[in-house]
């Protein structure tokens, strides 16, 4: 089976399971932000695809269309997170489009307050069917790095991969970068681009930092 065959395969079995056990949540699903290369250097998650309409991509679904997107779209939306992340990448365009962009939490939601407002253990039992999934995207897809949108992601992501992290980045008491140590995959993790308030400076230090860890890891050619 192909990438791009698993790829929609996942896609169909996630938007049959919203359909047959979850309907009622009426945002849908996302799983894909990019195509589903065969080996990329680099993984990135965000936390839950955002809206409060089911979207574009869900709309493909219920057409029986689902095959991964063609484009990412990281590079052509116009969001604001896309900018941010584009704006990380500068001068390394090349590394952003061979990178699969996916969430550990398929279940769209406007904001994380709703998602946290679900029963709990119904909310653990669709957060455990999406992570099985991202296993599998992970042994599929192989990345040098898996780095994170937000650090609620990346104590996810961690925490799930029983991995030991530390912080490498900070302002006042709170983080704005961590990493995992000595793991392959390495995960990064950075505090939401939009999601939290950030200065300038500190923005600015969270980006050298993260470009930094990029290059240490030959995700990136320093600069």
């Amino acid at each position: 089976m192909s990438r791009k065959e698993w790829a929609t395969k996942v896609q169909r079995d996630v938007y049959k399971h919203w359909k047959e056990s979850h309907s009622d949540w009426e945002n849908g699903v996302k799983i894909f932000y990019s195509p589903v290369h065969s080996q990329t250097n680099l993984l990135i998650l965000g936390f839950q695809p955002g809206g409060s309409k089911k979207g574009k991509q869900h709309s493909r679904f219920e057409a029986g269309d689902f095959t991964p997107p063609k484009q990412h779209h990281y590079i052509t939306e116009d969001w604001d997170l896309a900018k941010e992340v584009r704006d990380l990448f500068d001068g390394h365009k090349d590394v952003l489009s061979n990178s699969v962009a996916s969430n550990v939490v398929f279940f769209r939601a406007p904001d994380t307050d709703e998602w946290d407002a679900l029963d709990k253990a119904r909310q653990t039992s669709m957060e455990d069917f999406c992570w099985d999934y991202i296993e599998e995207l992970v042994d599929h897809v192989n990345p040098e790095m898996i780095l994170t949108v937000g650090l609620r992601t990346f104590d996810e992501v961690t925490g799930r991969m029983g991995l030991e992290r530390e912080v490498v980045l900070s302002r006042s008491n709170s983080r704005l970068l961590a990493v995992s140590n000595e793991s392959a995959p390495k995960v990064v993790g950075m505090i939401h681009l939009t999601g939290a308030r950030i200065s300038n400076d500190d923005k600015s230090r969270l980006y050298n930092r993260t470009r930094k860890l990029l290059a240490d890891n030959s995700i990136v050619e320093r600069v």
